[in-house]
């Protein structure tokens, strides 16, 4: 994400081109680190996964609620 800054690029090109990059990362690991989840214990596969889906909720807003006030300092 800090390449095209560096490079001297800006405008929403320089963060959408990158973020792309990421989500399509994530849409590939994702479903096997959920697999991997669901593996560990297999009288618990239900709980692992119900946690994993908590975990990556609370991460998500934590991020979302900090991401405004990033920007702004900045």
């Amino acid at each position: 994400m800090l390449a095209p800054g560096f490079a001297g690029l800006d405008g929403p090109a320089a963060l959408i081109g990158p973020m792309m990059i990421v989500g399509l990362g994530v849409g590939i690991s994702a479903p096997a680190g959920i697999a991997q989840v669901m593996q560990c214990v297999p009288g618990l596969a239900a709980t692992g996964i119900s946690l994993a889906g908590a975990l990556q909720m609370v991460i998500s807003g934590v991020a979302a609620r900090a991401a405004p006030r990033c920007l702004l300092q900045a």
